[in-house]
């Protein structure tokens, strides 16, 4: 039995697309998209700018990538949470509980998305990053709403500031038991 496979143009890649934005996850989550380079990433990725180019567009192409690679494995703790509670106080206690685990658990530390672009100068890795934050705190504010919240809105953008300075807390080498002693006193405040 034979198969045909259809043959691209050109020379095939040699590299993996998907470990090569791995790499760049952990070199933007290290080091801030502003401070990584073009030479470094290349480097890091054992290829040319030129099959970064073509693989990614540009550097900018690679951190959205990388970004939303992080988004959907990674951050994906937030709808998980989400789904779980039941209660206005549970969406406080599970995303925020998850965030502390997730910040402190990885390779990364801290959240590529909240933290990627601190002091970037770059006004599209910037706006990328807020799209981002802006999707988390708008489907928190949609479950608080379903949960029947009075303050939707300001609840979840109170719980995103909490979780950046989680993250912030978790880059510092806060552990999983800091940040969740954190959100013990957060509760407790909040009740």
């Amino acid at each position: 039995m034979t198969t045909s496979q259809k043959r691209t143009r050109g020379r095939p890649r040699k590299f993996d697309i998907e470990s090569g934005v791995r790499q760049a996850q952990l070199l933007f989550a290290s080091r801030g998209y502003d401070v990584v380079g073009v030479s470094e990433i290349c480097d890091t990725l054992g290829i040319t700018p030129t099959s970064l180019y073509s693989a990614f567009g540009n550097k900018l192409g690679l951190y959205e990538r990388a970004v939303e690679a992080y988004a959907s494995s990674t951050g994906r703790f937030v709808g998980e949470a989400l789904e779980q509670a039941q209660t206005e106080r549970e969406v406080w206690d599970k995303v925020l509980r998850a965030a502390a685990d997730a910040y402190t658990s990885g390779e990364i530390k801290g959240c590529l998305v909240l933290d990627g672009t601190l002091t970037s100068q770059d006004p599209e890795a910037n706006a990328l990053v807020a799209a981002q934050a802006q999707g988390t705190q708008l489907v928190i504010a949609e479950r608080l709403q379903e949960l029947g919240a009075e303050e939707a809105e300001s609840s979840a953008s109170t719980i995103l500031i909490l979780m950046r300075g989680l993250s912030a807390s978790a880059r510092n080498l806060a552990t999983k038991e800091d940040l969740e002693a954190v959100v013990d006193l957060v509760l407790i405040a909040k009740d």
